[in-house]
C-alpha cells in the first residue's frame, strides 16, 4: 500500500492532477490539526512529498488551495444531492424520507465544520475573497435549490404555504448547519435543529397536478 507521501505516479491519472489532489489531502489534514491561521506551505508540501515549485505549480496561495478544497466538498455533494433525487424515481421513496436523506447525506464532520467556519471569517477580512467563497456558497444553493424543486415535483409537492422554493431550500440549509453547530460545540438541544426541519418538511403541501419548480 503506498504511503501518503510516495511518490509514484497513480495509474490512469495525470501526475498533475495527483500532485493536486495529494496537495489538497495533505492541506486538509493541516488545516484541521493546527488550524487555517497556522497552516503554512512548507508543512502541506512536506506532508504531500512534494517542493513549493509544485505547490505554485497548482495553487497560488493557501486561499487558493482551501477554494479548491472547498470546490472539491462541494463537488461530492452535489454528487449525492443528485443520488438522492434518483432514488425517488428509481426506487419510489417517500419524499419525506428522501428529504431527510438529503438533509443528513453528509455526517456532521467537526473537524470541516471548524475549518469552513474559521475561513469564512478569513475570508470576511481579506478584500476580493468573500466574493469568491460565496460564488461557492451560491453554486451549493443552486444546486441543492435544483435538487429539492425536483424532489417536490416528482412526488407532486410544493413548499409550506407563503414559502418558495428558495425560500425553502435555504431553510433546509439554515436547519442542516444548526446541526453541525450543536453538535460541533455539543451545546444546545440536538433534536431543535432537526424538528425544525421534519416540521418544515411536513408542511410541504400535496398537490394535484405535478409542478415544475426547477426553474426560477
Amino acid at each position: 500500500m503506498s504511503s501518503p507521501t510516495d511518490s509514484r505516479e497513480t495509474p490512469g491519472r495525470p501526475p498533475r492532477e495527483e500532485t493536486r489532489q495529494r496537495l489538497l489531502d495533505a492541506a486538509y489534514q493541516t488545516f484541521c490539526e493546527v488550524g487555517f491561521q497556522a497552516t503554512t506551505i512548507e508543512e502541506v508540501c512536506r506532508r504531500a512529498g512534494f517542493t513549493r515549485g509544485a505547490f505554485y505549480s497548482n495553487f497560488t496561495s493557501l486561499d487558493e488551495l482551501l477554494l479548491a478544497l472547498w470546490e472539491r466538498t462541494i463537488d461530492v455533494t452535489v454528487g449525492l444531492i443528485r443520488e438522492q433525487v434518483a432514488t425517488v424515481d428509481r426506487e419510489g421513496r417517500p419524499f419525506e424520507q428522501a428529504i431527510e436523506s438529503l438533509i443528513a447525506m453528509r455526517a456532521p464532520d467537526r473537524a470541516w465544520f471548524v475549518l469552513s467556519t474559521e475561513f469564512l471569517l478569513h475570508s470576511l477580512r481579506t478584500p476580493g475573497l468573500q466574493e469568491r467563497v460565496e460564488q461557492h456558497r451560491a453554486r451549493f444553493r443552486e444546486e441543492l435549490r435544483r435538487g429539492v424543486a425536483e424532489l417536490l415535483a416528482a412526488q407532486g409537492r410544493r413548499p409550506p404555504p407563503g414559502i418558495d422554493v428558495d425560500t425553502f431550500t435555504q431553510l433546509l440549509i439554515a436547519g442542516h448547519l444548526g446541526c453541525q453547530h450543536v453538535n460541533a460545540t455539543g451545546t444546545g438541544d440536538t433534536e431543535l435543529p432537526v424538528a425544525m426541519l421534519r416540521a418544515l418538511v411536513a408542511g410541504c403541501e400535496v398537490v394535484d397536478d405535478p409542478v415544475d419548480l426547477t426553474e426560477g
